[in-house]
């Protein structure tokens, strides 16, 4: 889950970039952190739809796979699939970044060196609009600067190779008549002579994405009378207007090194994603929560930086489940065989298999891990206020307890509790005793990314619940 408490923190105090806007592309959203992301800014401003299933279909018509998107509100506080275009949600973050006295944005500008010591970085930025270098200080540096990432080129290594590398045509169009446009499923259609996707993007919006082939020209492909032959068996210029067509490589890889002292990389910086679970921008929100709160600790608790050593061993395995998924998808468009079904694809006894919903854990880092949903994220329920528990705990520790804990256990980890900063709750919804119920604990200790530290059965596993948090986090 990701709240302005935590934006606030991961923004820090200068934002440079070379462009005013990424690009003008719808996104799909995925699992938890996306829909927090975006929801909370944008569902005023009418810019989010709500997604549906999405299927993997045979030219034949008949359905392989079904991915079913519930339309209910998941255990996370939110609906599973959110859909957005993204230069909309960008505009409204650029919007709320203008009530934040502490973040300067500076665009028309490009990073061109960075030189750190033991205390800081130096930022050198050549300025477009002031014509000269300027140089910046800083504490810790973020690289959230694509694929061909300045930042990682400083911190070494290279990219791992997890072997998807793939052309495809991506063509928006926006419909004419929105009223007319109800279909929210998704299609992936399994064609051996060319796949493609067909993805609701709202109701003035769709997408299609064609597969290239060896004897496809990316120039030609993309001019309008090619794309219009493509579409013509869904949709004809009387009904859309084409939006743009642009040819893009989807790749799968991760960076080998994330971080050097006081540099490191997130989002496309240090993974690429294939699109066809629309996990690629999450995956990079997930990387700026895991780092918010823990350079919050470091920059104004003191804690030491050993802490960020935790950062890539926990979402690298996080997202390499997301990239390997996601391949497996593009295996199965691209050559329509059953037999391609892995992971959380599971044989059904009629009909078209199914994909369960990926909520895989973090890697080692910072919790214990010696249960299955220890390293998970923790659900979320709404409070008898009308509040998200998100919103009510912030960014912060919490501790969900169904026992008081004695005075004397108290005194024990007071000191503990304050310098944490834990957030403790003894009545909370009837879904988190569910929760606990199912998992026959008493307490559980949450970080303040929402996933899972630790889990206790007694007052007294409380107690080394909490020191054993502090002294991680505090040694």
């Amino acid at each position: 889950y990701i709240n302005r408490n935590i934006v606030g923190a991961v923004v820090g105090s200068q934002l440079f970039g070379g462009h005013h806007k990424s690009g003008n592309g719808p996104k799909a959203g995925g699992p938890e952190y996306l829909k927090k992301f975006c929801y909370e800014y944008s569902i005023s401003n009418n810019i989010v739809a709500m997604g549906e299933n999405a299927h993997f279909v045979k030219p034949d018509g008949e359905i392989l796979v079904t991915w079913d998107r519930p339309k209910k509100i998941g255990s996370n506080g939110w609906f599973l699939n959110y859909r957005f275009h993204q230069p909309d949600l960008e505009n409204l973050l650029r919007q709320r970044l203008d009530g934040y006295t502490n973040v300067f944005v500076n665009l028309e500008s490009t990073v061109v060196n960075l030189e750190q010591n033991e205390n800081s970085v130096e930022v050198e930025v050549k300025d477009a609009t002031l014509g000269k270098n300027i140089i910046f200080k800083s504490q810790y540096v973020v690289g959230c600067d694509g694929a061909k990432s300045f930042v990682r080129s400083k911190i070494g290594g290279n990219y791992i190779d997890l072997g998807f590398h793939e052309p495809w045509l991506v063509v928006d169009l926006l419909i004419k008549k929105p009223e007319s446009n109800k279909v929210k499923d998704s299609f992936h259609y399994c064609d051996p002579e060319r796949s493609s996707t067909q993805v609701y993007l709202g109701e003035k919006r769709k997408r299609w994405e064609f597969r290239l082939n060896p004897d496809d020209d990316p120039h030609k492909i993309v001019e309008p009378k090619n794309v219009w032959k493509l579409l013509s068996r869904w949709i004809s210029p009387s009904e859309a207007e084409l939006e743009r067509a642009v040819v893009y490589t989807f790749h799968a890889s991760i960076a080998s090194q994330w971080r050097k002292k006081r540099l490191l990389i997130a989002g496309d910086a240090a993974h690429l994603t294939p699109p066809f679970m629309g996990q690629g921008m999450c995956a990079g929100i997930r990387d700026a929560c895991n780092l918010s709160w823990k350079l919050n600790e470091i920059i104004n608790k003191n804690v030491g930086d050993t802490l960020l050593n935790s950062y890539q061993t926990e979402r690298e395995a996080h997202v390499r489940k997301f990239i390997e998924l996601t391949i497996d998808m593009g295996k199965l468009i691209n050559r329509t065989r059953t037999d391609l079904l892995l992971g959380p694809v599971k044989n059904s006894i009629k009909g078209p298999q199914r994909i369960s919903n990926l909520l895989p854990a973090l890697g080692n880092g910072i919790g214990k891990r010696e249960k299955d949903w220890e390293g998970r994220i923790f659900p979320q329920a709404q409070l008898e206020s009308g509040l998200l528990m998100d919103d009510a705990i912030g960014l912060r520790w919490a501790l969900f307890s169904k026992i008081r804990l004695s005075q004397n256990n108290i005194k024990r980890i007071e000191q503990d509790f304050k310098r944490l900063d834990v957030r403790i709750l003894s009545d909370f919804p009837e879904e988190i005793y569910d929760w606990m119920r199912k998992k026959s604990c008493v307490a559980v200790l949450v970080r303040p990314d929402r996933y899972v530290y630790g889990t206790a059965k007694t007052k007294k596993e409380i107690v080394f619940l909490v020191s054993d948090a502090m002294k991680e986090i505090y040694g």
